[in-house]
């Protein structure tokens, strides 16, 4: 105002004002163009940073407009960080506008997203016992400033009317209503001691729910909620990253390696914030010929950028079919998963030849001497695999390779991706599976079946199941929204989700995280291993103090001693 910059030169009266049209851009995201100032952080991020194809600056003259081509829902996986990007508000997160909610008036904690088994941090806001955001939570280790849209916009089964708010008892076919106090005292009965339990873990409950479930039940009678070809992939992971002489980086690390082979996983679709890293990895090579050859400073990102173009490193993936990053890779490779990890063999013997010999068709043998020489060639080779395929032998190939190329002196990294939140935590826990728990129950009479935050029949084959449901006299489930399970248990008890429990995690690369509680719902909602505690039993100690079922979690399990440091206390 002091300057006079309140006063148009160019009045209405003289020239009309420009404004523009706001596209449709799918059901995430708002596009308010009248806000925009022209800083073009929305293209440099998403074109740039994140591989986008479907949005762009267009302009002719003094007419600037960002945006899609024409309508329509935009493509790329990490579109709603163009809400945390734009500094003035042409994009907005369409999911909170229709419960809007000032910022300063939302209830925001620190929070760990249960999207995929990375661990990304996220701030989940709460207002009136609902969720109406999720945004990044700044880790330098983990996701830095983005998530995937997986995870920004994944929240609304929180709110949703299908929601399991109260107890309910199954009575002739129908959910019954019951007080917290009533089924309390309904469901001691059934766990006195005595009587022949078994608990069912989750790979999606936090460390505090399925210890709390163990140590009800015993650990004898404790599984592990996950199939035993999926418990026997993890524990294997989890042996190399024990025992292996390669480095596993966190997920920022994956950003400064400079040549990349995937074996056997769509990353896109199993770790979504890992295929953004990898993104960025392909570019290393060619900004590090930059850095080397000119006197550009390290800082100067754009000009660094600038001089290195399109070029980029090695990027070799080996997959069932087509993946969202095959627009960056060197070559792609697609097999059946034993085929793939002949390939993945055949690799690892022409890096180190003391290992076995696979024969190939010339084609593939040609395509592996030329990974085998891109990554012996590069000081900083990444190996990726995980369980997508359910093979052994995947795994084993890309340790091999990886294995290798640490004895050639290479700084090598090994990253797996596991399916779930808390898979490796889960399998830290126990060695029995679900197969296990089902040859239990058919052994003996079962009084009791406790199922925690799972869902059995999208697991196992239905006929299982059903029998498991039938030898069982009692099932007690705890979840979040109804489902098969839920509908055949004689019990259902209304479990907490990350918005309304505390506990903690660990990711795929052994990283143990903790979420909070953004809320206490009015309901009886409540964390799982509140809720087991709340049942009175010899075998176990009463606490609703997260501490104390930390204390007794490491106690019992001394290698998971930093779960007590890896966080504030409860009464932070």
């Amino acid at each position: 105002v002091m300057t006079g910059h309140n006063y148009r030169r160019a009045t209405l009266s003289t020239f009309k004002k420009q404004t523009f049209y706001n596209q449709y851009l799918g059901p995430f995201i708002n596009h308010e163009m009248n806000r925009c100032i022209e800083c073009y952080r929305c293209t440099r991020f998403y074109n740039d940073y994140a591989g986008g194809k479907d949005f762009n600056v267009f302009a002719s003259a003094d007419n600037v407009f960002f945006g899609r081509a024409e309508e329509g829902v935009l493509e790329n996986e990490f579109s709603g960080n163009l809400v945390e990007v734009c500094p003035t508000g042409v994009f907005t997160d369409k999911t909170l506008k229709k419960h809007y909610t000032r910022k300063w008036d939302l209830t925001s904690a620190a929070s760990i997203c249960h999207g995929c088994s990375l661990g990304c941090n996220i701030l989940a806001g709460e207002r009136y016992d609902s969720i109406r955001r999720v945004l990044n939570r700044y880790n330098g280790e983990v996701n830095g400033y983005f998530i995937c849209d997986r995870g920004r916009f994944g929240y609304e089964y929180i709110n949703s009317k299908k929601r399991i708010t109260t107890p309910q008892k199954n009575q002739n076919g129908a959910g019954v209503s019951l007080s917290k106090a009533d089924v309390i005292s309904e469901i001691s009965q059934l766990v006195s001691p005595g009587k022949k339990m078994i608990g069912i873990g989750s790979p999606k409950a936090s460390l505090e729910s399925n210890y709390t479930l163990l140590k009800l039940v015993g650990k004898e009678n404790f599984y592990s909620g996950v199939t035993k070809s999926e418990g026997n992939l993890i524990s294997k992971i989890i042996q190399i990253l024990k025992n292996g002489k390669v480095k596993t980086p966190s997920l920022k690390e994956t950003e400064i390696y400079d040549s990349v082979f995937i074996l056997g996983e769509d990353v896109t679709n199993t770790a979504p914030m890992l295929a953004l890293s990898l993104r960025q990895a392909s570019r290393r090579m060619g900004i590090n010929k930059v850095i080397q050859s000119s006197t550009i400073p390290i800082w100067n990102d754009a000009a660094i950028r600038l001089m290195s173009q399109d070029e980029k490193g090695p990027f070799y993936i080996a997959s069932p079919a087509n993946t969202r990053l095959d627009d960056i890779a060197t070559k792609t490779y697609h097999a059946q998963a034993d085929n793939l990890a002949r390939l993945g063999f055949a690799v690892a013997h022409i890096i180190n030849d003391q290992l076995p010999e696979i024969s190939l068709d010339e084609d593939s043998k040609s395509l592996a001497k030329s990974i085998a020489d891109d990554l012996i060639a590069s000081p900083k080779p990444l190996i990726v695999t995980g369980t997508g395929l359910y093979s052994a032998s995947v795994i084993e190939a890309a340790t091999n390779i990886a294995y290798a190329l640490k004895d050639k002196g290479k700084d090598a990294g090994l990253v797996f991706v596991v399916p779930e939140a808390n898979s490796m935590g889960l399998e830290m826990l126990t060695e029995n599976h679900l197969e296990d728990a089902l040859v239990k129950i058919e052994e003996g009479n079962t009084d009791t079946t406790i199922i925690l935050e799972n869902d059995l029949y999208r697991l196992l084959n239905k006929n299982a199941v059903d029998n498991l449901f039938q030898k069982s006299r009692n099932t007690i489930a705890f979840n979040y929204l109804e489902n098969e399970t839920t509908k055949n248990s004689s019990y259902v008890i209304p479990a907490g989700t990350f918005a309304e429990a505390s506990g903690t995690m660990i990711n795929n690369e052994g990283r143990i995280q903790r979420f909070f509680a953004s809320y206490s719902p009015k309901n009886e909602v409540m964390s799982s291993w509140k809720w087991l505690n709340e049942i009175k039993n010899d075998s176990i100690k009463s606490t609703n103090n997260l501490d104390e079922v930390i204390n007794n979690l490491v106690s019992d399990f001394p290698e998971l001693n930093a779960v007590k440091t890896t966080a504030p206390g409860a009464s932070f």
